[in-house]
């Protein structure tokens, strides 16, 4: 992005042989911005990426996990933990840094590798927000309405895998609500066919053009680029070979280490699972854990069975870091509000609360 950037202040208008006839994707127009503000500034490039850039964006997004931890806990700790799980804690694994990372330990460095991808993550939590409350009222409002498209069209200009992910956990939802009643849930389609329509009104005119086709069907494809991978997988299928046949053998490592490779790319926040199977821990209002549960289930689906081109399917995975924090969250909070009770503890707030 730097590189990028650097060249565009001083060389305008851009001179590159690959773009020669093609329009120029979305970014270009955020390191064009930048570069403008640095060449008029004097301000050198890296310091206006650091105060425009990646400083303000890195406070809303914190801004959106404490929310989103404090409407999940019922407790504005509930919101502090999100937001140390968010931010401060990595995979789970004896590296020492992100060159030599054993799993998927890439959150943090892709925030400022790819800045659309953190314009992205701000809207997705800005869409959790807004259909949090959309969802626990009684009739789909129009404001809400509005918002969503709004948001919706905003987040697929910013990252186009947000609202797929978005739809896909709304789906989820409304099959959950029907399965469980019967009954499809209103709401839960209504904000599924606004997300679906936002992403449709950008993705058609302006981004269908830079699809390959090269989408398809590859369980744990991408794991392929992690160390414990490369290391780990052809161990485990020589070593299945002597027991199953090839096929099974194949199949059975890549599911394996698939599953060793997902819990430590998660660590700590795995505790987002046995909150969501522990259902008398939740708050009164159930709808936004739900939303919670179903946006994970969808960025972990789609990111884990997919093969995007370019490895884009890593951009749905790594959402997943979103909802597992502000879950695994609740989970701490509701532990040690189970463990005051046992021992006869009042679980008071500060006095600063």
């Amino acid at each position: 992005c730097s590189s990028d950037l650097g060249v565009i202040k001083s060389h305008w208008p851009l001179e590159d042989p690959s773009l020669a006839g093609a329009p120029l994707q979305y970014h270009y127009f955020l390191m064009v911005h930048a570069a403008a503000a640095s060449w008029v500034t004097g301000v050198e490039v890296s310091t206006v990426l650091l105060r425009l850039v990646h400083l303000p964006l890195a406070a809303a997004l914190a801004a959106q996990v404490f929310l989103l931890g404090r409407a999940a806990a019922r407790t504005p700790w509930g919101g502090v933990a999100a937001g140390g799980l968010f931010l401060a804690t990595s995979e789970l694994s004896f590296s020492t840094g992100y060159g030599d990372s054993q799993f998927l330990g890439l959150f943090s460095r892709w925030l400022f590798v790819s800045p659309t991808f953190h314009f992205g993550l701000i809207y997705a939590g800005a869409l959790l927000l807004v259909l949090g409350e959309a969802l626990r009222a009684r009739a789909f409002r129009p404001r809400a309405g509005l918002l969503v498209l709004l948001l919706g069209v905003g987040g697929t200009g910013a990252k186009g895998t947000v609202l797929p992910a978005i739809v896909a956990a709304l789906c989820l939802l409304a099959l959950w609500g029907w399965w469980r009643s019967r009954r499809l849930p209103g709401n839960a389609l209504i904000a599924a066919g606004l997300s679906l329509a936002a992403f449709a009104v950008v993705y058609v005119p302006a981004m269908s053009a830079w699809r390959t086709g090269e989408a398809r069907l590859n369980p744990f494809h991408i794991f392929e680029l992690t160390g414990f991978w490369k290391q780990w997988q052809p161990v485990c299928e020589s070593a299945l070979r002597g027991l199953l046949p090839d096929s099974l053998a194949t199949a059975g490592s890549r599911l394996l280490c698939g599953l060793v490779a997902f819990a430590g790319t998660a660590g700590v926040r795995l505790l987002a699972l046995p909150f969501l199977a522990w259902p008398a821990a939740w708050p009164a209002d159930r709808g936004l854990i739900r939303l919670l549960g179903a946006f994970l289930a969808a960025c972990v689906g789609m990111g884990l069975l997919l093969e995007l081109n370019s490895h884009g399917e890593i951009y749905v995975l790594l959402m997943m870091r979103l909802p597992m924090a502000v879950l695994a969250a609740g989970f701490l909070v509701a532990a040690s509000r189970r463990f005051a009770a046992r021992r006869g503890c009042a679980a008071a707030a500060p006095p600063g609360w």
